[in-house]
């Protein structure tokens, strides 16, 4: 069964953490790992990857993350 994620909204200004992402969404670090792989980008640079918040709040992120979650 999928979920609905359009009852969460990350500020746009702020800089978001894998575990950030992960608690906000309530996923495991496997499904962040499939939407990086299907399209959400993580911001530029080494080490810890960090996600902009502008980037999560986007229509598109929310589809490509429905979809991996739909099949």
């Amino acid at each position: 069964m999928s979920r609905s994620y359009k009852s969460i909204h990350p500020k746009a200004h702020r800089v978001y953490a894998v575990a950030d992402v992960l608690a906000l969404y309530n996923v495991c670090r496997n499904t962040l790992s499939n939407w990086v792989g299907q399209g959400l980008n993580p911001s530029a640079g080494e080490g810890v990857q960090l996600f902009r918040g502008a980037e999560l709040a986007a229509p598109c992120t929310l589809i490509v993350m429905m979809r991996l979650i739909i099949g």
